[in-house]
């Protein structure tokens, strides 16, 4: 019996041919799109389970270059997330911040240079804020309570001719007396030495204070820096006389509030009743029995000047001297220096039109 070898069955799906090209297929580094990923019209027909070649090869180079491309944008995304600031033309534009400072998109000493805007909006928000702050201060302070001690007075009683027999009830030399008894010549002498916009300020003068501190660093002579008004708070408030910080802006705030809401007359009447002349006398009443052995209405303009040179300071300004304060007051040392300032006083009052020029020569 002869022996018949059967051929081993053929694989189906195309034979040898198909298996070749399973093989080179496989055997390339070409990727073939994953089956069902991608559909094709011809899907939808029967083929019999036959995959074709070069539909899938056109189908994967698709994918390919949709996968890179994918990639490349999230590559770019990732970067401007984490802060990236590339100089190249296709660089993702840094995230804008309120506040641009170190300065975005520049680099060196150019990004700590502050750009015009952050300038103009620090000095903005500056001013503000202290206006702010000076609103809610004006507001806060009230009107201020004269002092007791500012309205200590005594009782004084003459002789039929005029001269002073004693005077009791208090310890301090002062009679207060109304606005119409102080002679107007003591009121502008006080205005052209002290404040000449008393008459229309409200109650501080930021040009006085300037024109002072430029004339003391030319080492001219000054009228004062502080207004008639804030003098006059400052005596009111004999109480505190502290000289810290806080004391001095209540002080500034009080004078504007007593400026607006407060009769000039009334100030001009507190001021000079208030002040202190030297040896011992305060208010105007007092320092010109003191001084001349005369009521206060019956001063003429030459002694109106002199007690308002005294008012600078009576240490450094009455003739009499004060060496047991400050050896430097010595008589002659403060009569030159009280002459300086009369003469002076008087030279303000007729440039100011308060004096005529005939009676200055007297």
């Amino acid at each position: 019996m002869s022996e018949h070898r059967r051929k081993s069955p053929q694989p189906q799906g195309g034979g040898r041919a198909a298996a070749r090209r399973g093989q080179t297929g496989s055997s390339s580094g070409r990727r073939a799109a994953p089956r069902g990923a991608t559909e094709s019209p011809s899907d939808s027909y029967d083929s019999g389970g036959e995959e074709r070649p070069y539909g899938s090869r056109a189908e994967a180079r698709r994918a390919s270059q949709r996968n890179s491309s994918g990639a490349g944008r999230r590559r770019a995304a990732d970067g401007a997330a984490q802060g990236g600031r590339g100089r190249g033309r296709g660089s993702v534009p840094p995230k804008k911040r309120i506040i641009d400072y170190p300065r975005a998109g520049r680099y060196g000493a150019a990004r700590w240079v502050p750009s015009w805007k952050l300038v103009t909006g620090l000095f903005i928000g500056f001013f503000g804020s202290m206006m702010a702050v000076a609103g809610v201060a004006y507001a806060l302070v009230g009107l201020p309570d004269v002092a007791k001690t500012a309205e200590a007075q005594n009782n004084v009683y003459y002789w039929a001719d005029g001269t002073q027999m004693v005077a009791t009830g208090g310890e301090t030399n002062r009679q207060i007396i109304d606005y119409s008894r102080i002679p107007k010549e003591m009121r502008y002498a006080v205005i052209s030495a002290e404040n000449k916009t008393f008459e229309n300020d409200r109650g501080v003068d930021p040009m006085g204070i300037g024109r002072a501190l430029f004339n003391m660093a030319k080492g001219g002579q000054t009228q004062g820096g502080s207004t008639i008004t804030q003098q006059y708070v400052k005596n009111a408030m004999l109480e505190d006389q502290s000289q810290t910080i806080s004391r001095k802006f209540k002080e500034l705030f009080v004078s504007i509030k007593v400026g607006a809401n407060v009769d000039k007359e009334d100030i001009m009447a507190g001021y000079l009743n208030s002040a202190y002349y030297g040896r011992g006398a305060y208010g105007i009443q007092a320092a010109a029995r003191t001084y001349f052995d005369k009521d206060a209405d019956d001063l003429n303009p030459s002694q109106c000047a002199f007690l308002a040179a005294v008012l600078k300071g009576a240490t450094y300004y009455d003739p009499a001297g004060a060496e047991s304060i400050d050896p430097s007051a010595t008589p002659a040392a403060n009569r030159q220096r009280a002459e300086t300032r009369w003469r002076w006083i008087l030279g303000e009052m007729v440039k100011d039109g308060h004096l005529e020029e005939s009676v200055r020569a007297k």
